[in-house]
């Protein structure tokens, strides 16, 4: 059972739009949670912004209200890059990302623009590499055009989507300040 939260959100609402990955901590407490390199969620999966101000348990599962169980999935960077290539198929980011930085195209034909995925501690992805994505049950299932994610090897940690949100948003500082670093860039 969820214990109440009662925590403090700086600087107006967070979009939940295309090119914002503004609920970052969402995905950040994924990959906190699971301990992995990235964690991707779908924009459906995230239904409300995150207002300024005082934040409840009521509004946090508006935000998340599925009950979504995490999964690590382990996969090579030439499939995580077919991930975000998908992200970016409609010409905008159709996700939100933590542990990475994507340089796109938004030019470039479909499947070719994802230029550069750097980590956050400057390294490259490497197509033939291994890496673990933190993902809900619903994608890693396939559901949503991410059908490859259910190909390779999962984990699933018994651990619910809004339980690692709550969890890493109470470790930070309070009043919470929103992320103003970028996941995807265009080139």
């Amino acid at each position: 059972m969820l214990r109440p939260c009662a925590l403090r959100v700086r600087a107006a609402d967070q979009p939940r739009g295309p090119e914002s990955d503004r609920p970052d901590g969402v995905d950040r407490g994924r990959v906190h949670a699971l301990r992995t390199d990235l964690a991707l969620t779908n924009n459906g999966g995230i239904r409300r912004d995150i207002p300024a101000g005082a934040l409840d348990y009521g509004t946090a599962y508006e935000l998340m209200p599925f009950g979504n169980r995490l999964v690590k999935v382990t996969l090579p960077g030439s499939a995580l890059k077919l991930i975000l290539e998908h992200v970016l198929d409609g010409g905008a980011p159709d996700a939100h990302l933590s542990g990475a930085v994507v340089r796109w195209d938004s030019t470039a034909a479909r499947g070719r623009r994802v230029k550069e995925v750097r980590f956050l501690d400057g390294r490259k992805l490497e197509n033939k590499k291994q890496y673990t994505l933190a993902v809900s049950d619903f994608m890693a299932q396939g559901a949503e055009g991410y059908a490859p994610l259910a190909r390779y090897p999962q984990e699933a940690l018994g651990v619910l989507d809004l339980d690692a949100f709550i969890a890493y948003l109470r470790r930070l500082p309070q009043p919470i300040q929103p992320p103003g670093d970028p996941r995807f860039v265009t080139r």
